[in-house]
């Protein structure tokens, strides 16, 4: 009785191991080179993204290792939530803007009305949202194109 117990934890273990490696290899990473820039600020790094089938999750690190902030977009919702935001951003009214605007770079469709004030442009690896309304310029560029 111990053996098959003993026989079936392994066989147990081994599914989970082998469900969790494919779990892991279907996740996709990728890393830009990012600039926000805004009338009293710029920022710039790097943005990390985890592409997890129904939601994108990424984290914007400044060229000193400093997280600026941490997002989370839902697919299914279309939302994006801001987490661990750094105090020079930490206002509930840009926070409010980030979100939009992550949004709208994440969304695979964008309508006319949600680019109403914004500025879409995907040319090569650069992909470049420009918020007309309060002046903010994100540029993402994939780290595999500028190497």
């Amino acid at each position: 009785m111990r053996k098959c117990l003993l026989l079936i934890s392994v066989l147990f273990f081994s599914v989970v191991c082998q469900a969790q490696a494919l779990q892991a290899q279907s996740v996709q990473s990728q890393k830009y080179s990012v600039s926000i820039d805004m009338d009293r600020a710029h920022i710039t790094g790097i943005c990390v993204l985890r592409d997890k089938g129904d939601e994108i999750v990424g984290s914007l690190i400044n060229e000193f290792g400093i997280k600026a902030f941490d997002f989370v977009y839902d697919k299914r919702k279309d939302k994006t939530k801001l987490k661990n935001v750094i105090k020079m951003l930490n206002k509930w009214y840009i926070k409010k803007v980030l979100c939009t605007d992550l949004s709208v770079l994440f969304r695979e469709k964008n309508n006319s009305k949600q680019l109403r004030k914004r500025r879409l442009s995907c040319e090569d690896a650069i992909v470049e949202l420009e918020n007309i309304k309060y002046n903010i310029t994100y540029k993402f560029q994939s780290i595999n194109a500028i190497e």
